[in-house]
């Protein structure tokens, strides 16, 4: 078990890799399980960079944690799959 840290639209989120790992088959599961780097990897940085609505992410991230989807009511569902 791994710390990860993802950059996602200039701000930094911290997790596990067995966080990531909880949902198999998706992106972050994948780059959770890989031996290599993948070219969204910034070594200079050591982190993972994704041009993405960080508010978003950290409502990905909270559903990683917790099991559980809460979004803003401005936030389109179809965003977040």
């Amino acid at each position: 078990n791994q710390r990860v840290k993802l950059n996602v639209g200039g701000a930094v989120f911290e997790t596990w890799t067995h966080t990531l790992l909880k949902k198999p088959g998706t992106r972050l599961s994948r780059l959770a399980r890989a031996l290599e780097k993948d070219e969204s990897y910034d070594a200079d940085r050591g982190e993972y960079f994704f041009d993405r609505h960080p508010g978003i992410f950290a409502t990905v991230m909270h559903y990683y944690r917790t099991e559980e989807l809460h979004t803003d009511h401005n936030i389109c569902g179809n965003i977040i799959k």
